[in-house]
């Protein structure tokens, strides 16, 4: 387990985390894709699109927290601490400030395969 200021965070779920408040605000589940990218500058970044749910708890949890760090985390390990710098609503978005793109590639890997981890499983017998 990872202890936070407020609380301890999972250690088996991909989270973005506010440090004040040990807030979980999304695991795995709530997140589709993520891939290894390069923004406007040609600078390493990951780009993550997420479920409508992820999307609403996202965009309603950035809106209120713009300046302040989150972290994350994947099974016991700390990825990355941005900060907001404006509210992410529709769905997607991306990680900046990563110093290379094996780190971009480490962490787009390792929260794809948590998403790939959390995602609901189907029942092969009734497909649902």
């Amino acid at each position: 387990m990872i202890a936070w200021p407020g609380g301890s965070l999972p250690n088996e779920a991909l989270v973005l985390e506010h440090f004040a408040g040990g807030d979980v605000i999304l695991t795995g589940a709530q997140v589709i894709k993520a891939q290894p990218s390069t923004d406007q500058h040609n600078r390493p970044v990951v780009a993550f699109r997420m479920s409508a749910e992820g999307a609403r708890l996202f965009g309603e949890y950035t809106a209120a927290h713009i300046g302040e760090p989150i972290a994350i985390v994947f099974d016991d390990r700390l990825y990355s601490t941005p900060f907001i710098r404006e509210a992410i609503f529709g769905g997607s978005g991306m990680v900046s400030g990563l110093k290379s793109v094996a780190e971009a590639q480490d962490m787009a890997v390792a929260i794809a395969s948590q998403a790939c981890a959390d995602a609901p499983k189907k029942d092969p017998a009734t497909g649902s």
